[in-house]
């Protein structure tokens, strides 16, 4: 979910639409199997029905409802997982869809690359195939925006002998295009660097959330331990942090080979923290690491309640005018607007001021220094 600016609307991300059987969902094929008890006429099931209908409500009155098809734009712009903003622009991530193949009982679903561009005032809609680039490139879970550039974190294609990946993408949000498309496969760092959920972006990196790469890793699990960190200046240097091996500035300090399974996260202050999720079992481990020192500590919230465990996301209030600026000095501008030259081509699109967003034209706000 997220909400233009001001009060205006909240939007929500269309994912799955449920199991639904009925005739002639979609036209079937030339031939195929019969099921039982319908003789020789087929019935369309759809076991992986993904959606594609974005839906919007106003934040102020809360019971206007406006439905945007996305599929009446293209037909594979469905089953997304997760949505950032720039601007008045929302970006949606690519996951699943339905495939054309046809088993007879189920449309079978397979990989999607297809990121949808929203305009949150006008509802426009426009998008971008990324498996025109490499057939591989689909299947993430979440994204965040940095400066002029959107990021997608590399989750799950189906490719390969576990079928995740590493191949983060960026992409120039203003220009939107397939030739301003680039890709850090960290793959090549780590074979094992794949399969994250969830990641944002703290000063000038950016942060991809450990979850589970397929592979046999400790006690065989397939739950992973390696926060990637990615300089988003130069989107190459790439530094990998191995949580479960790593000593922490607490009592006991040995490593805790059960810090792995995570899925989402954030950033605040000198510290990004990791939203515990499942690592062979639900746990509870909260992680904090120190983007100054490096440090590692973690509470574990089952000590508070042996409920208090598998989450699937964080956010965190925060001291925005400090947080800002000391993002400012390294990336950031210190304001999501600010005024710009009568040269400046404002990205948004906003109307009056000359106003840009946060990023786009370098500018240190020494205001708060």
């Amino acid at each position: 979910m997220f909400q233009s600016s001001g009060e205006g609307y909240g939007f929500l991300v269309p994912h799955h639409k449920g199991f639904s059987c009925e005739r002639a969902i979609h036209p079937p094929p030339p031939a195929g199997p019969a099921q039982k008890g319908v003789g020789e006429k087929l019935l369309g099931c759809d076991g992986d029905a993904y959606s594609g209908k974005l839906v919007r409500f106003d934040l102020g009155d809360f019971k206007t409802v406006d439905v945007i098809d996305l599929e009446k734009v293209h037909r594979d712009l469905v089953g997304f997982n997760g949505a950032f903003t720039a601007g008045r622009y929302a970006f949606l991530v690519p996951y699943r869809r339905s495939s054309n193949f046809y088993s007879g009982y189920n449309l079978m679903p397979t990989c999607n690359g297809l990121v949808a561009k929203i305009d949150m005032i006008t509802l426009d809609v426009t998008y971008i195939d990324l498996t025109v680039i490499k057939v591989e490139l689909c299947g993430f879970a979440g994204g965040f925006s940095a400066g002029r550039y959107g990021f997608l974190v590399p989750y799950y294609n189906g490719q390969g002998t576990s079928g995740y990946h590493g191949q983060v993408v960026r992409f120039d949000v203003a220009k939107f295009s397939l030739e301003s498309v680039q890709i850090l496969d960290l793959g090549k760092k780590d074979v094992t660097l794949k399969g994250f959920h969830g990641g944002f972006a703290s000063a000038q990196y950016g942060y991809f959330v450990p979850w589970k790469n397929g592979l046999d890793n400790y006690k065989k699990r397939q739950q992973t331990s390696k926060l990637v960190r990615v300089d988003l200046t130069t989107f190459q240097d790439v530094d990998v942090i191995d949580l479960s091996m790593k000593s922490r500035n607490q009592l006991p300090p040995t490593p805790d080979r059960g810090l792995r399974g995570f899925v989402g996260g954030a950033a605040g202050g000198d510290f990004v923290y990791l939203s515990p999720h499942f690592n062979g079992e639900w746990f509870g481990k909260v992680v904090r690491l120190s983007t100054k020192e490096d440090d590692l500590q973690f509470i574990d919230l089952m000590q508070v309640s042996d409920t208090l465990s598998g989450f699937s996301g964080m956010f965190i209030q925060k001291n925005e005018l400090k947080d800002l600026c000391l993002q400012d000095r390294v990336f950031y501008t210190g304001r999501e607007y600010l005024h710009c030259s009568p040269a400046c081509d404002p990205m948004d699109g906003h109307p009056g001021p000359n106003r840009y967003v946060a990023g786009r034209y370098g500018k240190v706000d020494k205001s708060c220094e």
